[in-house]
């Protein structure tokens, strides 16, 4: 399976310790590549972001929909083969699943959840939204089937992003997303990672926006306490924590901790 991975490298003797990132549903490497990855490259890490089958550049557009949870795991031990070292892991909505998965019975030098999809499952998630909207609640269960366009700009500033994302940013983003897996949203909404008791001593920071619509604070504790930790709640952050206005907040905590791990 031939993988798109996007690399960024300091121009300097870069730290030993590098990133790879996993994005989350109906997205793909493109969407660390705007201002995470340079940011990171820019303070001397080797920064990398992989599209999982399916998605971006990636081969297996034509078999999206029969691609699992399991099947992007497989994707995230190809890309971490092709990087030839074990990097911090930071996986983002769906892509935390997939590194939660990806953990068991692996040390890393460190993993990081962004809004990451809830250890349990999205079934309770789709409840809360259908309960606070049914605008949202219908309007994400259209993307999650049908995929984006380009008029549901509306509905996608109000699942990820603040009011004050620049409309131009907003386009760019709508433009790039895409159909996601039947499978892998079926399996995220009643099996989630399939969370074991956590026996592994690998450091772990768990990220959370204030104003996630999607993936609610209170989703974020509750993912920190079973991976035995404090959540770090940023506020007045949205979901797309890498994309939105204050995507630097998100990079300078994320970055501060990998300096200290």
């Amino acid at each position: 399976m031939k993988l798109e991975i996007i690399n960024r490298y300091p121009a300097g003797e870069p730290h030993p310790v590098q990133l790879l990132f996993v994005h989350g549903a109906f997205m793909g490497a493109w969407v660390w590549d705007k201002h995470i990855l340079p940011f990171f490259a820019q303070h001397g890490f080797a920064a990398h972001a992989v599209s999982l089958r399916g998605h971006g550049y990636s081969e297996g557009r034509g078999r999206l929909h029969g691609s699992g949870l399991d099947d992007f795991v497989s994707d995230v031990d190809t890309a971490v083969a092709e990087i030839g070292v074990l990097p911090v892991l930071v996986g983002h909505s769906m892509g935390g699943a997939v590194v939660q998965r990806y953990l068991r019975g692996r040390r890393l030098p460190g993993v990081v959840f962004m809004a990451s999809v809830p250890l349990e499952g999205l079934f309770g998630t789709g409840l809360d939204l259908a309960m606070r909207g049914a605008g949202l609640w219908i309007g994400a269960n259209f993307l999650r089937w049908f995929g984006p366009h380009v008029n549901l700009q509306a509905l996608v500033r109000r699942a990820l992003f603040s009011p004050e994302i620049p409309p131009d940013s907003l386009l760019d983003f709508v433009r790039r997303m895409q159909p996601e897996s039947h499978r892998a949203i079926l399996e995220l909404t009643f099996l989630g990672s399939c969370p074991s008791e956590r026996t592994d001593e690998t450091p772990v920071l768990v990220l959370g926006g204030e104003c996630d619509a999607l993936v609610r604070p209170s989703v974020v504790h509750r993912t920190a306490a079973y991976l035995q930790t404090l959540p770090h709640i940023l506020p007045g952050c949205t979901h797309a924590l890498m994309w939105g206005p204050r995507w630097r907040e998100a990079a300078n905590v994320l970055l501060d901790w990998v300096a200290q791990k």
